[in-house]
């Protein structure tokens, strides 16, 4: 009695030949060599294009500018494993494939100086840029203000999270704390818990705000529920502080004091 295939092995049969043609690179022919979008001749000709922008670079007399360097050689490498293809079944000799990652070599070479010569540029344009951009807070009237009060620098209650979270507890306490304009305008008296304001952004203003912003502020006077935050109100950091909200749960929220 003849044997009878499993139906695994028919499965298995079927799916294979489904997916061969998908699978299996198309062999090289030499006619390949002719056709402008083969295998082989967009591997070329990407080769040659990169020779031609090396040639260009290596022939200047003055260094050439990293961006324009970067620039002229950001073409894209045709990848021999895109297509499941390697050098020999695209018909690439050896010599051929040997000229062509020497030539890729020194494109990357290139692009690499470049890209390195171009960072520490722009690391010292940013050093240049904080320290003006450092003089032109400490020249201006609020900063000049928080010094003459006692504080050693200014900023904006919309920031006071950003302020902690990158410079700490202790830098934000010694600093004087105004209302901006971006944001910090929108904040409204939602609940009292004894002796704290809580002032809250709707969720409208998310906008201007990013997110909702809660803080717990003492000192404040003659304040009604949904009343709007002093514009003009100046205050210093005390912390983080459990407030109990509406719920009757303890939740943690930046407190300040208003002066």
């Amino acid at each position: 009695m003849p044997a009878v295939p499993s139906v695994k092995c028919i499965l298995l049969a079927l799916v294979t030949t489904a997916v061969s043609p998908f699978c299996v690179a198309k062999p090289y022919t030499e006619s390949d060599k002719h056709d402008a979008y083969s295998p082989y001749s967009l591997y070329m000709a990407h080769c040659k294009a990169t020779q031609e922008a090396v040639d260009f670079l290596e022939a200047k007399k003055d260094p050439p500018e990293p961006r324009k360097v970067i620039n002229s050689l950001n073409i894209t490498y045709y990848s021999l494993s895109a297509d499941n293809y390697t050098p020999a079944e695209m018909g690439v000799s050896a010599e051929e494939l040997a000229q062509c990652n020497a030539t890729l070599a020194k494109a990357d070479k290139w692009r690499k100086q470049a890209k390195a010569t171009l960072a520490a540029a722009e690391a010292i344009e940013d050093k240049k840029q904080e320290k003006a951009n450092l003089i032109t807070h400490q020249n201006s009237p609020e900063y000049k203000q928080a010094r003459s009060m006692g504080f050693k620098d200014v900023g904006n209650i919309t920031f006071v999270k950003m302020y902690d979270d990158m410079l700490g507890d202790a830098k934000v306490k010694s600093m004087l704390i105004n209302v901006d304009q971006q944001c910090g305008k929108y904040l409204r008296a939602t609940q009292y818990v004894e002796p704290y304001v809580i002032y809250t952004t709707a969720a409208r203003f998310n906008g201007p705000c990013g997110s909702v912003k809660k803080f717990a502020i003492k000192g404040t006077r003659g304040v009604n529920s949904g009343d709007w935050i002093n514009p003009d109100a100046q205050f210093k950091y005390i912390g983080w502080q459990k407030i109990l909200a509406p719920n009757g749960f303890q939740v943690r929220m930046q407190a300040l004091e208003q002066l």
